[in-house]
């Protein structure tokens, strides 16, 4: 079995998740010019109900131009 595209998730007071390669594996895998890397933050649903709450999700996703 390849558990390569299964997401993993870790419920712990700091919550992260991921899925595929790490940018390292990426730039590895791939030429550096197709490797192409985006950074954002977020409101989580959860957090967006009350519009007083400034807490954001950090967002990071590595993706291949070809």
């Amino acid at each position: 079995m390849d558990y390569d595209f299964i997401p993993t998730t870790v419920f712990s007071p700091t919550e992260y998740s991921f899925v595929g390669l790490s940018e390292a594996e990426a730039h590895g895998q791939f030429e550096e010019k197709d490797v192409e890397v985006y950074h954002s933050e977020m409101t989580p649903l959860h957090f967006s109900i009350h519009k007083a709450n400034s807490k954001t999700a950090y967002m990071k996703v590595i993706t291949n131009k070809i």
